[in-house]
């Protein structure tokens, strides 16, 4: 009786933390933003220079204008950022990948800014929301969990494990496993800087589900 009763505690808590968590606690950012990012029109020739295609008239990201307040990391950085376009991970894979680190690291922001590329790829409302319910919730093809359980494990563990590698391996080239290693690791740094800069959602932009 007595270790039902810690299961049972620990089933509870468990869904406890999971309602807080569909509820927006992992929305806390800073009330204003530490970071600030340059105004549309105060973007130089040289800054949209540095952030190529990311510099979009009057839509410029508030991440790409704050980017540009240090130029040459910002100069470091932005081609990296736009390799993973190029990656031969299929878009779904990808956004799989972001989402779901997005929503590991509490990063509201960038997961606001995805959620249409996200559709793009394919996913529809309802498994963008399962995303916040990882790999095991019903409903995900094989594919799917497996991608969804390597973000997991990259979060926690800081490494895939080796079932889960020895499956992706059979499906997976080695630079697809490496572009996957290294989407959750830049949107683990981006989901850093964002909270810690206090970023604000864009305008319009779908904040974590309610």
């Amino acid at each position: 009786m007595r270790l039902r009763s810690v299961v049972a505690l620990c089933a509870a808590t468990c869904a406890l933390v999971s309602v807080g968590f569909a509820a927006g606690q992992q929305s806390l950012r800073p009330a204003t933003p530490r970071i600030a990012a340059l105004d549309e029109k105060q973007l130089t020739d040289a800054q949209r220079e540095i952030l190529g295609p990311y510099a979009k008239s009057g839509r410029t990201l508030y991440l790409f204008r704050a980017c540009v307040r240090t130029p040459e990391l910002c100069r470091a950085w932005v081609p990296s950022s736009n390799y993973f376009g190029t990656s031969p991970l299929s878009a779904r894979d990808r956004e799989l990948l972001i989402l779901r680190t997005c929503w590991l690291c509490k990063n509201e922001y960038t997961w606001a800014n995805h959620i249409a590329g996200a559709k793009r790829a394919g996913l529809t409302d309802d498994e963008i929301l399962r995303v916040t319910q990882g790999a095991r919730a019903t409903g995900w093809s094989s594919a799917d969990s497996l991608v969804l359980q390597a973000a997991d494990e990259l979060h926690t563990d800081q490494i895939i494990q080796d079932a889960t590698w020895t499956t992706l391996s059979g499906r997976y080239s080695e630079r697809e496993l490496t572009d996957a290693i290294f989407i959750v690791g830049q949107y683990t740094f981006i989901s850093m800087w964002a909270r810690s800069g206090g970023f604000p959602l864009e305008p319009g932009a779908p904040g974590f589900p309610k």
